[in-house]
């Protein structure tokens, strides 16, 4: 395996990983409402964190140039793309990234938890 296919290989476990953080609500429930919990990855503002700064897509046209770099296909683009702009447009309903009670319950929070589960349907 080639340097470059092993970046796009890692690139890809943490864009997919982050993707799957998003769409899983039962986990996202337990662990920020959980106040032992001491892992500062389990957080919203970790969540948003891993997908648009780890996976680098909090750019312009990240997505864009994902595909002409050949680490995404078309139709994986199309498959996030919605799951994309609500995340990217979301804001916490009480100005709190902290206030995960408030967020939780959201229904806008929510929408863009369905949509990372409708994108990772599609990806499968």
């Amino acid at each position: 395996m080639t340097e470059e296919d092993e970046q796009r290989r890692h690139w890809r476990l943490v864009w997919l990983s982050s993707l799957h953080a998003f769409s899983d609500s039962d986990t996202l429930r337990k662990r920020w409402l959980d106040p032992t919990e001491q892992n500062p990855h389990f957080s919203f503002v970790e969540c948003i964190c891993s997908y648009f700064d780890d996976a680098n897509l909090g750019e312009e046209n990240a997505y864009e140039k994902r595909l002409a770099e050949g680490d995404v296909g078309a139709e994986e683009v199309t498959a996030v793309a919605e799951f994309h702009s609500l995340a990217e447009s979301y804001d916490s309903p009480s100005g709190d990234n902290y206030d995960h009670e408030a967020i939780l319950r959201d229904e806008k929070w929510q929408e863009v938890v369905d949509a990372a589960g409708r994108s990772r349907q599609r990806l499968l």
